[in-house]
């Protein structure tokens, strides 16, 4: 009786953990989720990186993602994801390799 209570509290145990994982991730991984979720992703695109983050930050919330990254972690995981970021034309920021897909439309 006594290894059955045990496998049923370690069961509870690792549903709570299992919760917590759900609603705790990486910034990484979640950075990674939403460029595959909301753009295209192929060598000979662009897009502003202010409007990148904006984006980023709107599709968390329809997520209810709560640990947002700010601006500097988001544009480094994308570096570490392997995608160039660098100033362009009009002294803007834009990251290369990356462009919203068609339903999003894209701002100024």
């Amino acid at each position: 009786m006594n290894l059955l209570a045990e496998i049923t509290r370690l069961n509870k145990r690792m549903v709570e953990v299992e919760k917590l994982l759900n609603v705790y991730q990486e910034p990484f991984a979640i950075t990674e989720k939403f460029l595959n979720d909301k753009c295209e992703l192929r060598n000979d695109l662009k897009v502003e990186a202010k409007h990148l983050y904006k984006v980023f930050i709107d599709w968390m919330e329809s997520e209810s993602i709560t640990n947002a990254c700010g601006s500097r972690t988001f544009y480094s995981n994308l570096r570490d994801l392997g995608y160039e970021v660098r100033k362009g034309t009009k002294n803007k920021v834009y990251v290369y390799g990356v462009a919203f897909k068609k339903q999003i439309v894209e701002g100024p």
